[in-house]
């Protein structure tokens, strides 16, 4: 089992960044234009996701949830807030509101969304990005923000996980008596951190001359097995796509 996913990962790694960037392009259209209707849509639409996870890399749990849990956190508010004000409302199926069904929508889309993200940033290396940004038509300094937005969210996540460390390490237990206000200092402290490094960043780059565009060395060469792959990504997400009709 290991060496059909070392191969399949390996495979995954050796295809030009255009026809990755496009497969997953076709499973971004795939969620958002498919309608989330029946469980076995659903559940075909979540395998899917979860493929993408795991074709281009090793599983990172870790990671996964550092990036998911947020999100899950802010969707479960709104949607709480909706059913809330759906049965104050006086409404005597609040769950099959028109604004929670609306919610429901909107909260699958976004998943699916956060999910594709993921898997591009899993599949991706930082010169592969440096090669499609200098290519993509949304202009050299759309670019240059996308770029430094991936060089430095990784950093902010893992500083939500230097504090604690730092706050254990000063005597700090678990089990705090006022977890809310914990949360808050664990955020503050984490942003502050954060534009912190984000200032030196800047300093770094104009103290090099940046003049906001990146620059690689990096080529690649678009070979016969790229264009049999992104044929066959297309033909296997028509077929999804005709395939959800009849779950």
């Amino acid at each position: 089992m290991a060496r059909i996913s070392d191969f399949i990962q390996g495979f995954w790694r050796r295809r030009h960044p255009w026809s990755r960037l496009a497969a997953i392009g076709l499973a971004l259209a795939f969620f958002l234009l498919t309608p989330d209707r029946g469980a076995g849509t659903l559940s075909l639409k979540i395998l899917l996701a979860a493929a993408l996870i795991l074709i281009p890399s090793r599983f990172e749990a870790r990671r996964w949830l550092k990036m998911f849990l947020p999100w899950a956190s802010f969707t479960l508010l709104v949607g709480a807030a909706t059913l809330i004000s759906s049965i104050f409302s006086g409404n005597p199926a609040p769950f099959s509101s028109p604004g929670f069904r609306a919610f429901i929508t909107l909260a699958l889309r976004s998943f699916w969304l956060v999910n594709a993200a993921f898997s591009a940033s899993l599949s991706f290396s930082y010169p592969e990005l440096v090669f499609l940004a200098r290519r993509l038509p949304f202009g050299g300094h759309a670019a240059s923000q996308v770029l430094l937005v991936v060089m430095t969210w990784s950093k902010l996540l893992a500083e939500f996980g230097h504090v604690p460390l730092a706050w254990k390490s000063r005597g700090l237990k678990r089990g705090l008596p006022r977890p809310a206000r914990a949360a808050r200092c664990l955020f503050q402290a984490a942003l502050l951190r954060s534009l912190d490094k984000a200032y030196r960043l800047e300093i770094a780059l104009i103290g090099r001359g940046f003049r906001g565009r990146f620059y690689t060395l990096w080529t690649s060469e678009w070979k016969a097995a790229d264009s049999l792959f992104l044929a066959a990504a297309a033909m296997v997400f028509v077929l999804l796509a005709g395939s959800t009709r009849w779950i």
